[in-house]
C-alpha cells in the first residue's frame, strides 16, 4: 500500500483527466501528429517523455495486483484457519470490505489511461452497475458521475477523484481500523475449542 500510495502520487500529479482532443507531440511514433484524448496523452508523455515514468508506473500497476493477491490470500488463510469467529467477527468484515474498495481502486484506476482496453472495461462496468436491481441507477451515478461514453467528460474525472482522493481515503482508515483492533485482539488464530480437551480417548 505505500508503494501504491507514492507511485500513485507522482502518477496523479502528472496524469490529465481530460478527455478532449490534444495533438501528441511525443516520442511515440506511431501517435505523433495525431489527434488523441488529454488523458491518453498524459499516459504516453509518462511513459516515454518522463524520466523513470514508465519504470514508476509499472511499479504502481504491480504493487495494485500483489496488494489484491497479498488481502486475497490473507483471507483465505484466515477462513481456513477458522480466525474469522467470534471475536473477530468485526475484523473480518472490515477486510472484506477493504477488499472491495480494493477491487473498485483497481478498476477506476484501470480506466484512467482512456486507451482502447480501458475504454471496452469501463463500458462494460458501467453497463454491469446498471443491471444491479432497484439500486443500479444510482450506482451508475455514485461510481461513474455520468453515463459512458456520451458523458466522458465528466465520467473520467470523477472516476480520477475516487482513485486518488476518496477510495484510498477509505483505504488508510480501513487498514488503520484493522491493525487498531488487531493490536486490541493480540492475534488472529481462532481458539480451539476446549470441550474434548480433557478426554481421553475410551478403550
Amino acid at each position: 500500500f505505500v508503494i501504491l500510495a507514492a507511485t500513485g502520487t507522482f502518477l496523479g500529479l502528472m496524469y490529465t483527466p481530460v478527455t478532449s482532443e490534444v495533438v501528441y507531440q511525443g516520442q511515440v511514433a506511431k501517435y505523433a501528429g495525431q489527434s488523441v484524448p488529454g488523458a491518453f496523452a498524459s499516459i504516453l508523455r509518462i511513459s516515454y517523455d518522463v524520466r523513470f515514468g514508465m519504470f514508476i508506473r509499472m511499479a504502481h500497476h504491480w504493487a495494485a495486483y500483489i496488494f489484491i493477491a497479498a488481502i486475497a490470500l490473507h483471507m483465505f488463510r484466515v477462513f481456513f484457519s477458522g480466525a474469522y469467529r467470534n471475536p473477530h467477527e468485526p475484523n473480518w468484515f472490515i477486510g472484506s470490505v477493504l477488499l472491495l474498495i480494493s477491487l473498485a481502486e483497481g478498476f477506476f484506476g484501470y480506466a484512467l489511461p482512456l486507451d482502447g482496453f480501458s475504454k471496452a472495461a469501463t463500458i462494460i462496468g458501467f453497463n454491469m452497475t446498471g443491471e444491479v436491481p432497484v439500486v443500479g441507477g444510482f450506482l451508475q451515478a455514485l461510481a461513474f458521475g455520468g453515463a459512458f461514453p456520451g458523458q466522458a467528460d465528466q465520467v473520467i474525472p470523477h472516476m480520477f477523484f475516487l482513485h486518488v482522493f476518496l477510495l484510498p481515503a477509505l483505504l488508510v482508515g480501513g487498514i488503520g481500523l484493522h491493525m487498531m483492533i488487531l493490536m486490541r485482539q493480540k492475534h488472529t488464530e481462532h481458539a480451539p475449542s476446549s470441550r474434548n480437551d480433557d478426554r481421553t480417548p475410551e478403550a
